[in-house]
């Protein structure tokens, strides 16, 4: 049985409603935050976690992130003649990613969920652990979101999950943990609220969207703060 977290699923199949219309042609995950598109920035996140390979769950419509890290080799021998180094290094990153992770995809044909967008990559993952990284949310840490989880998930062997505190006027918009603390930044999972009530919260640790957890074993016990 595999305990070493080298696969990750990253959906990707979901319809930017809050985005409309402009999503409908460019997938949200491939707009840019600050200087590099959310992918790339997940992307990086795995890579440096040790993660080795990236299973896509996506969408007929979603080709144009699988394409963005495709090399184009018409592409660079234009730049080349142009002379446009600076561009050509950045296109080089993308291509690194080629030669450290491994990408594969399944497609989700209706959106019914997180919990069935993760369960459309059941096939890629056999008894081994495996990380969940969301587009939603970018965490700028010295030590990537991702990696702490898979530290904390070595000691214990159970399900992990990053939380963030929030504060209470946000609490509404996200789902919600009741806790009890076991050690530093480290809490046992008591309850899950999707999305309290004002005045219903039951504490102000909200979930991010990057999970750790085992294949071979129901969701329970721990979590993480980040």
């Amino acid at each position: 049985m595999e305990t070493e977290v080298k696969k990750v699923i990253l959906p990707i199949a979901g319809l930017g409603t809050r985005f409309l219309p402009l999503s409908k042609i460019i997938p949200k995950e491939i707009w840019p935050l600050v200087d590099k598109p959310i992918i790339q920035m997940l992307i990086e996140e795995a890579r440096d976690s040790g993660i080795k390979q990236i299973i896509f769950v996506t969408s007929p419509k979603k080709s144009a992130i699988l394409n963005y890290f495709k090399t184009d080799s018409s592409l660079k021998k234009i730049l080349q003649q142009r002379k446009k180094q600076d561009i050509l290094k950045e296109l080089d990153v993308l291509e690194s990613f080629d030669k450290k992770i491994s990408f594969s995809s399944v497609i989700q044909s209706k959106q019914l969920g997180d919990g069935h967008a993760i369960l459309q990559a059941a096939s890629k993952i056999k008894k081994e652990p495996v990380g969940i990284m969301f587009g939603d949310d970018i965490v700028d840490s010295e030590t990537p979101c991702l990696q702490q989880l898979i530290n904390i998930y070595k000691t214990c062997q159970k399900p992990v999950i990053a939380l963030c505190r929030l504060p209470k006027e946000k609490l509404p918009s996200y789902g919600v943990m009741a806790v009890e603390k076991i050690a530093n930044r480290v809490y046992k999972v008591k309850k899950i609220i999707e999305k309290p009530a004002p005045g219903e919260e039951p504490s102000d640790l909200a979930i991010v969207g990057k999970y750790n957890r085992s294949s071979y074993s129901k969701y329970s016990n721990t979590i993480i703060k980040v």
